[in-house]
């Protein structure tokens, strides 16, 4: 199946490595489901983050969804920004 879920531009790869944060960082990444043929959760292990901002799909953010999360559905044809504050933790 061809990869079509986008983090950062960059179709998802769980072989590869894109980056390195910094401890104490915060960071803003965006989740492209634009090509997504359907719904999809996305996640990040070891940290928690806020929903900045969503375009297509639903194209709003409603207050009840802007807790902090470790998942969340990103809708087929939507992109969606999240900010991510990172602790001393140490992972891959």
């Amino acid at each position: 199946m061809r990869q079509i879920h986008r983090i950062n531009q960059k179709v998802y790869d769980s072989d590869r490595v894109d980056g390195v944060v910094k401890s104490k960082s915060v960071e803003i990444w965006e989740f492209d489901n634009t090509h997504g043929r359907f719904d999809h959760p996305m996640h990040l292990h070891g940290v928690q983050f806020q929903i900045l901002e969503r375009k297509g799909g639903r194209d709003r953010l409603i207050p009840s969804k802007t807790a902090y999360k470790d998942t969340f559905l990103v809708g087929r044809g939507e992109m969606a920004k999240i900010i991510i504050p990172f602790d001393n933790e140490k992972g891959r």
